[in-house]
Formats: C-alpha cells, structure tokens, sequence
C-alpha cells in the first residue's frame, strides 16, 4: 500500500473483532463510517509492524472537518484502490474549478501522467456532503516516470497558477516512491520535506530531482 490510497474495511470483521485502535474519543463515528461504506486513506505508517495499518478519513463541515486517524488490522482491509483521479472529481466539483482544471487534467494526460487529488475535494466527491469551503483548494497527486514528465509537469502546473487565481497544492511522487510538496519544487530552497510510507525526512532538493534521472 502507498500513501493516499483508499482501503474499506470489512463491517463484519469489525463487529467481532478487536480491530482498531484510536485517539479520537467517540468511537461511534468510526463504526458508523464503516457501516456506510465510506473509505479511509492510507497515510505515514508509524512502525513496522505488518499486522497493522495506520489509516484516517475526514468528517465534513457539518461535523467540524475532523480528521480521524485509526490503527486497524491488515486483516480487516477488505478492498483497496489507487487514489481518486482528478478526472472523477471534475463533474462533482463546484463549477467554478471545472473549466480551469480540466485544463490541467488534459495537458497531463497528453503528458501521459495521471493526476490525483486527495484532501477536501477528494472526500466532498466520494461522501456527498460538503467539504470545500471559499478559501479551500484543489490538492493535486502526480507520479511522473521519468524527468521530461517530472520537468513538464512543474512547468504546467507554474503557469496554471499564473494563469488562473484557484489555489491548487499537493505533492509529487516519484518513483522511489518517495514525495514531496511539487510547490516546493518550484521554490529556491536547496532542501524539501520528503514523505515516505514510513518516514519524513529533510533532504537536498538536487539529490531528490536527480533520483528520477537513473
């Protein structure tokens, strides 16, 4: 599993098991989120330990916008998929983004990379209920394979932003399989946060360009 991803958790293995563990106190919501169907999304793994997965998911605005991380049982995953595209938010997103992103999702996909989102545009499209707010934006996952696509993407995305006054962030994945702020990227910094499924680290911006070079 990667980071992003979504897992559903199997209701029954939940109603006779010991299967999570969690800071957040009603422990109601959780179980009723399981029951509904709804996904969690794999983030940073905090150990090792194979017979766990650290996931969270995020109550909507009626409910206070609440993150909620769980520690579950592999055992009790019982479907996962890639993140959601960005092609699939589209006609669920407020109209305002719809042109403009469209934009993106086509220059992309002429580049030959798939864009995800995850964050509030991601869970407003997959739960139904409101998420974004006026002042949210759009967050953006891509996994270019090579540099071209790693260097056109950037380039893309800096004159989208030129361009349109819509606030997208988000992150790049190479394929190390380590990620970081694509914003970042496009800043004068010689270091960037790197994100790992099981580790966050300070590292030289060249050295994580250069990985996707060979």
């Amino acid at each position: 599993m990667k980071r992003h991803d979504l897992v559903w958790l199997d209701e029954n293995y939940c109603k006779s098991n010991e299967f999570l563990i969690s800071s957040f106190s009603d422990k109601s919501i959780i179980l009723n989120w399981i029951n509904k169907n709804n996904p969690f999304i794999v983030t940073r793994q905090l150990d090792n330990n194979d017979n766990n997965t650290n996931l969270a998911f995020l109550l909507p605005l009626e409910e206070g916008k609440k993150r909620v991380g769980v520690i579950v049982n592999t055992n009790s995953i019982s479907k996962k998929t890639s993140p959601v595209t960005l092609s699939q938010v589209l006609s669920k997103i407020e109209k305002k983004w719809q042109v403009p992103l469209k934009e993106l999702v086509d220059l992309f996909l002429y580049l030959g990379v798939e864009l995800f989102v995850f964050g509030s545009s991601m869970w407003e499209s997959i739960i139904g209920q409101k998420y974004m707010t006026e002042n949210s934006d759009v967050d953006l996952l891509w996994k270019p394979k090579t540099f071209f696509e790693l260097e056109k993407g950037l380039e893309y995305l800096k004159e989208w932003m030129n361009k349109y006054s819509l606030k997208i962030d988000g992150e790049v994945e190479l394929p190390c399989e380590s990620a970081c702020s694509w914003k970042e990227l496009l800043n004068d910094d010689d270091n960037i946060i790197v994100k790992g499924l099981n580790k966050v680290s300070l590292e030289n911006k060249a050295d994580f360009i250069n990985s996707i070079k060979g």
